[in-house]
C-alpha cells in the first residue's frame, strides 16, 4: 500500500474572537495556495482507486477540499477520520487500513502526530522526521501492515513546489 501523509496547510491562530478553538481553525491565504500548489503537484501520482481521508479538525479539511479540487474534475470525495484528529489513534488507523485494501490513501493530519505515524511506519526515531505546514510524503507499507516495515518512497516541502506548477 502507498500511504502519503500530509500535514494540513497554513492556519489562522486562536484569537478568541474570530477563531475561538483549535478544532475551528481555517486556512490562511497563504494556506489556501499552499494546499492549491500541493494538489497540482500530488495529480501525477493519482492512482484510480486512491482514497482520500482527512482529520476532522477545520484546517485539514480545508486542506483536503482544496488540494482534492485541483487534482482532477469533479474533485474526488474524501471521508473525515476522528482517528486523524489530534491525538491520532495509530493503531485504529492501521485497522482500518487493512480493512480498506486499495493501493493508495491520501491522509491529511496534524504535527506531530503524522511524524511519529511514519516514524512508526518507517521504524526510526520520530524526531527524524518533521512535516511542515503542507509537506507530503509518500511511504511504502507492506500488505500485512506492521510497524516497522514500510519505506519512504518521496517527501515535498512546500517551498519545493512552484505556483504554476
Amino acid at each position: 500500500m502507498e500511504l502519503i501523509l500530509i500535514r494540513h496547510a497554513q492556519a489562522k491562530d486562536v484569537d478568541g474572537k474570530n477563531v475561538k478553538t483549535d478544532f475551528e481553525r481555517p486556512l490562511t491565504t497563504k494556506g489556501v495556495k499552499q494546499a492549491i500548489n500541493l494538489g497540482k503537484s500530488l495529480k501525477r501520482f493519482i492512482q484510480p482507486d486512491a482514497v482520500f481521508l482527512s482529520s476532522p479538525l477545520v484546517r485539514a479539511c480545508e486542506t483536503t477540499t482544496n488540494l482534492c479540487e485541483k487534482i482532477s474534475s469533479p474533485p474526488p470525495n474524501f471521508d473525515l477520520w476522528a482517528e486523524l484528529g489530534i491525538p491520532m489513534a495509530f493503531d485504529q488507523i492501521r485497522k482500518s487500513l487493512q480493512e480498506l485494501k486499495v493501493t493508495q490513501t491520501f491522509m491529511v493530519g496534524h504535527m506531530n502526530d503524522l511524524a511519529l505515524f511514519a516514524a512508526k511506519i518507517i521504524g526510526c526515531p520520530a524526531e527524524a522526521l518533521h512535516f511542515r505546514k503542507a509537506a507530503a510524503a509518500s511511504l511504502f507499507w507492506e500488505l500485512d501492515l506492521r510497524w516497522g516495515k514500510g519505506r519512504l518512497n518521496w517527501w515535498i516541502n512546500p517551498e519545493w513546489i512552484q505556483e504554476g506548477e
